[in-house]
Parts: structure tokens; C-alpha cells; sequence
């Protein structure tokens, strides 16, 4: 009997109580989430979306090429989107300028939304480049995209190459052309509808492309948009 109390008291009451967690949790080592990554919603009705995932920005470099070289299962404009998966967000528009050492004019890209939406126009077997974005500031935009033009060949020389650009612009200077009361200007590379458009499109949007014939496509869905 006295051992049996002894045991009892003694050690039995010593031992530490049980703890019961409720189910999913654990103790030790707390597992921290990533906040889900938020894809900006397309400025442009596309026909497809490539979402690309990276670990740094400057693997653009050697994607995008391979991009521009890949036949798509449809033609039209598809999106793409860069992926950044140890920053946990989408390539802006100032952070893609920035891998292709891209200069622009002071303050210009203040005037432009970092949300951009980045696009491939594909079409007969030939892919070229394209962005937009909404406008921010207005106010001196056009005059800083016109005084821009006279070095946008050269400050923009390593992303043109990327997109195929080989020998200087067949004029050196832009011109205007009005496609459905919307005004672009333009500048052409090659005669393979290669060069540089660029307009304020639809009030509120900056549209750039690398052809005239997206251009016109896109100016088109943003009408109807």
C-alpha cells in the first residue's frame, strides 16, 4: 500500500501534463507563406497568356528572345507575363526597362503606371513585340515622348537588338500617321514591318509597338474595349 501511494504521488502526478493541439497545428519551426502574387489585369483583350517564371529579372535577357523565336498555337496578341518568384510579384515596366538598360527622359516613366501589359503580336509566322499601359500624368507626356525621339534609337539600342533590329532606322527621323481619329508616330527599322510606334491612345492608355501592323490591331480592340 505505502509503495503504491508512493508511486502515485509521488511520480505519477510528477509526469507533465498532455497537451492536445487542435488539428494543423504544430510546435517548433513556424512555416511563413508567400502572399499569393497579384496579376495585374490585361489592358488588352489577348488571345493567349505565357506566364514565364524567374528567380531574377536579368533571365529576361535570354528569355525573351526565346519567345519572340516560338511559334504560338494561335496568332494575335498574346500576353506575357515575367514571373518573379523569389521577389514574389510581375516584372513592371520600369524593372524591364531597367534589364535592357533602357534611358528614358526625366520623368517620363512617372507618367506611366509600372503595371504594364506586356504582349506578343503573332502573326504569318513573324512575333513582335508590344506594351501598354495607363497613363498617370498627362501633362507633358507627348512633349517628352517627342523630344525622346531623337535618342530613342540609341538610348534604347540593346532592347532593339533583341528584337532584331540590325542596322540603323531607314529614316532618322519619326513620322505621324492617324489611324481611326487615334494619332501614332512611327519610325521603321526595316521594310519587313519592323521599326517603333508609339501613341497616347484612347485618352488614358501609352501604347508602344514594335510593328505597324500591331499597332493598328491594338488600337482596333481598344476601340471596341
Amino acid at each position: 500500500i505505502i509503495g503504491f501511494f508512493y508511486w502515485f504521488f509521488a511520480l505519477k502526478m510528477a509526469e507533465p501534463p498532455k497537451i492536445t493541439l487542435p488539428p494543423g497545428e504544430e510546435i517548433g519551426e513556424k512555416i511563413v507563406k508567400k502572399p499569393e502574387i497579384i496579376i495585374p489585369a490585361s489592358l488588352i483583350s489577348v488571345n493567349a497568356t505565357e506566364t514565364v517564371e524567374i528567380t531574377n529579372s536579368s533571365e529576361i535577357l535570354t528569355l525573351l528572345p526565346q519567345l519572340l523565336e516560338k511559334t504560338f498555337e494561335t496568332e494575335g496578341h498574346i500576353r506575357i507575363l515575367f514571373k518573379n518568384i523569389n521577389e514574389n510579384k510581375i516584372v513592371g515596366l520600369k524593372n524591364f526597362f531597367e534589364v535592357f538598360e533602357v534611358k528614358t527622359p526625366e520623368g517620363l516613366l512617372e507618367k506611366l503606371n509600372d503595371d504594364f501589359t506586356l504582349f506578343i503580336f503573332a502573326s504569318k509566322g513573324v512575333n513582335r513585340l508590344g506594351f501598354i499601359t495607363e497613363i498617370e500624368k498627362k501633362e507633358n507626356l507627348v512633349d517628352l515622348m517627342l523630344s525622346w525621339e531623337t535618342t530613342m534609337e540609341k538610348d534604347a539600342e540593346k532592347l532593339f537588338k533583341v528584337l532584331g533590329k540590325e542596322k540603323p532606322a531607314l529614316s532618322p527621323y519619326f513620322k505621324k500617321a492617324v489611324y481611326k481619329n487615334e494619332v501614332f508616330r512611327y519610325i521603321s527599322f526595316s521594310l519587313n514591318n519592323f521599326g517603333v510606334c508609339w501613341a497616347a491612345v484612347i485618352g488614358d492608355k501609352f501604347l508602344f509597338s514594335s510593328s505597324g501592323e500591331s499597332m493598328l490591331k491594338s488600337i482596333d480592340k481598344l476601340i471596341i474595349q
